[in-house]
């Protein structure tokens, strides 16, 4: 089965479902968490589709002008603190 997604839509999606992963990366610091595995498997199934995503953009939607991978996912600094870390207004 295949999706089409528009390419405007694309960053959004990565945006999403790497918010998921840092909210469920939080999720599973929390001490009042009763079943950890149900959230460390959906975790890593968000990582997975994470890493389909990129590979899928990188191939159909930065090719036809998208906005860069490297920008939407810049390599982390320190004092950014950001994920994604686009200028303020």
């Amino acid at each position: 089965m295949n999706i089409l997604i528009t390419e405007k839509m694309a960053p959004l999606l990565l945006s999403a479902v790497n918010d998921a992963i840092l909210f469920h990366e939080n999720l599973l610091k929390s001490q009042t968490l009763q079943d950890r595995s149900d959230y460390e498997e959906h975790l890593m199934q968000l990582h997975l589709m994470l890493d389909h995503l990129k590979e899928e953009y990188k191939t159909h939607i930065e090719p036809k002008g998208g906005l860069p991978l490297s920008r939407l996912f810049p390599p982390p600094t320190e004092s950014s603190g950001k994920v994604f870390p686009f200028p303020e207004n």
